[in-house]
């Protein structure tokens, strides 16, 4: 598609999610500025608000939530809905499931073209796995809308299998989580400065959501059992006042730090002052299983070597470059013997930070980019 009619176009991006701290949405968002159209977020707040941010429009809509999330995503989508058409788009990006009825519903209305982001395999989400009735709900909701969409993309080619299969599409484009190229080192000693963290103790650094199934307990363990180990948890969410619990109870208080939630620039600048990157996905169900998590490419671009978890999808990154160890997510004494080895084995743990040093080259934003430009061009012709 000719750029000089992309400067025509008008984008709309919805996400139950602030783009300020999702790093994938931030990445796509702004690659299709750079792609040449306009792009207008809205996301859900505790108040209505707007901000400019890098090229982008940002609006903040306040939502009811003390009701629960059923009754927040419908006033969402009510108030997504009129902002989105307001908007005139061209294109609408769906960035998770939970606001694809907003976005749907705003196509219908406007006839724009429609991206769908389907980022975690909805139908075997783990969070999900003990409530039938709600799954089907959002199942059900996927399955009759992804038939109206004019290009779907997931974060790993084996989500994108599943998804072509199961509702009978067309291959979706697989859009991997990867961070933007780190062009220089990163500061080594920033998280130490900032927080004042002592040179003799081993920083481990966990940035996400604080959500079950993220192996966060576990890595309160490691902290326990390695007198050395200090833990960074970069990130806010539902289980934070219980790892909080877990602290106190592990006596560890005083080698655990939470920073709370950043802007993803922000994260992006602490990375490096980790020692080690963590990413222990435990297998919750298929969705996990099949995550290529974005914070696991974040720490290599960084030169922070990862500890992951052995399910596949990651651990064919750790075993085909050398940049890390992974384990078991459900063996803690695995977990502990791996942590131990970043620490005592100087040589494994050089080479692990020169293996990321190449991996860094490959594991980043500039392809991904192409692929999305390509597919948008696509969207456009059709």
């Amino acid at each position: 598609m000719a750029s000089s009619k992309r400067s025509t176009l008008r984008t709309v991006v919805f996400e139950i999610g602030d783009i300020q701290t999702d790093g994938r949405c931030r990445n796509i968002a702004e690659s299709i500025v750079r792609w040449g159209s306009s792009v207008t977020f809205i996301g859900p707040a505790d108040g209505d608000g707007g901000e400019e941010l890098n090229g982008m429009t940002v609006i903040r809509l306040r939502v009811i939530t003390w009701l629960g999330s059923k009754v927040m995503y419908m006033h969402y989508w009510i108030r997504s809905f009129w902002r989105g058409v307001n908007v005139r788009p061209s294109l609408i990006v769906a960035e998770d499931l939970y606001s694809f009825p907003a976005a749907l519903a705003v196509k219908f209305f406007t006839g724009a073209k429609i991206l769908y982001d389907s980022k975690e395999l909805y139908f075997a989400v783990a969070s999900l796995h003990n409530r039938p009735v709600t799954q089907w709900f959002w199942t059900t909701i996927e399955r009759l809308g992804i038939r109206y969409v004019d290009g779907v993309i997931t974060s790993g080619e084996r989500d994108s299998d599943l998804i072509a299969e199961r509702y009978g599409i067309p291959h979706p484009v697989t859009i991997n989580n990867h961070p933007p190229r780190r062009l220089q080192k990163g500061d080594a000693g920033i998280l130490r400065k900032t927080y004042g963290i002592p040179d003799e103790f081993t920083i481990f650094l966990y940035q996400g959501w604080l959500l079950r199934g993220r192996g966060l307990f576990h890595l309160i363990e490691v902290t326990a059992a390695i007198e050395r180990a200090f833990l960074v948890i970069m990130g806010d969410g539902a289980i934070r006042q219980e790892l909080e619990n877990v602290i106190r109870e592990k006596f560890v208080s005083d080698r655990v730090l939470f920073t709370g939630a950043l802007p993803y620039e922000k994260m992006l600048e602490y990375t490096p002052g980790a020692v080690v990157g963590c990413a222990l996905i435990e297998d919750f169900g298929m969705s996990y299983r099949h995550a290529r998590p974005n914070k696991m490419f974040e720490y290599i671009q960084a030169g922070v070597p990862v500890l992951v978890s052995s399910m596949a999808a990651m651990k064919e990154v750790v075993d085909e470059w050398q940049v890390g160890i992974a384990v078991d997510p459900g063996d803690k004494s695995e977990i502990i013997t791996a942590a131990k080895k970043f620490i005592e084995d100087r040589d494994f743990y050089e080479k692990c930070v020169e293996n990321c040093e190449k991996a860094a080259a490959v594991f980043h934003w500039g392809e991904e980019e192409g692929k999305l430009c390509e597919l948008l061009d696509s969207i456009f012709v059709k």
